[in-house]
């Protein structure tokens, strides 16, 4: 299951437009051990062109339940957040491709397809704080 982030209706969110953007997300920690990740393994990935690219992803601040991360990115599309061994086999990063910008690089389909639990949980977890977010921007105005 991924989610979109909606910037507009009229086509404003193109890489002219957006230089540089940033996505903020949170994980539940006892999602993060449950599944024997490091914090550094967790990554913003973004469907581009028929590939998941990993996007540019670094760990901002930790409480007691969850640790928020921010993800770069240069538009806008269906997203999933995802651990990626960093001890994987050469073969399983045989898909990978490196390039110029960190966010270009491309991960293999099966590591983020939906259909796994956890991955769900975090994507509903953080559909409720850009919900809660908009809901506090929108009592401000």
């Amino acid at each position: 299951r991924n989610f979109n982030i909606w910037v507009g209706t009229s086509g404003f969110s193109t890489s002219k437009n957006i230089k540089e953007a940033t996505v903020m997300f949170r994980v539940e920690n006892s999602w993060i051990e449950g599944n024997a990740l490091a914090r550094s393994e967790i990554k913003l990935v973004k469907w581009d062109n028929g590939t998941w690219k990993i996007l540019e992803t670094s760990e901002k601040n930790r409480d007691g339940t969850y640790t928020y991360f921010e993800g770069k990115t240069t538009s806008f599309s269906p997203f999933a957040v995802t651990g990626i061994k960093e001890a994987a086999p050469t073969a399983a990063l045989s898909g990978l491709t490196a390039s110029p910008t960190a966010t270009t690089t491309a991960v293999p389909s099966e590591v983020a397809q939906p259909g796994n639990l956890a991955i769900i949980l975090v994507v509903i977890v953080l559909i409720a704080v850009i919900g809660m977010s908009v809901a506090v921007y929108m009592k401000r105005k």
